[in-house]
């Protein structure tokens, strides 16, 4: 009996942990930039695919530092796929510019 129990309470646990882990995905850096990408008029599939290989390649504070540039162009209303790499370009790190770049066109070749 104890051990049904607790498979129980085990599986009503998981259910309810599981979309409090999916909100946190949509959360993170990757998240929010992935929305970033989409909100400059990439499709899901390359901001997926964008967002993915810059987690790979650069630390969560870059991903962080796009995410208010882009964040802050949005505001500004320059939100065309092109202006991505313009807004990258101002922040003036070569290593995130290249990393972008490298992703976008990797990325918009496949699909």
């Amino acid at each position: 009996m104890i051990g049904k129990e607790f498979n129980v309470r085990f599986f009503l646990t998981a259910f309810a942990i599981l979309p409090a882990l999916f909100v946190a995905a949509c959360a993170s850096p990757t998240g929010e930039l992935r929305k970033n990408l989409r909100a400059y008029g990439m499709n899901s599939s390359e901001a997926k695919c964008v967002s993915r290989e810059l987690a790979d390649d650069l630390r969560q504070s870059e991903i962080k530092s796009i995410n208010r540039i882009l964040d802050a162009g949005r505001s500004d209303g320059t939100t065309r796929p092109s202006q991505i790499l313009v807004a990258v370009g101002s922040l003036d790190d070569p290593r995130i510019f290249r990393s972008v770049t490298i992703a976008n066109a990797g990325c918009l070749l496949l699909n």
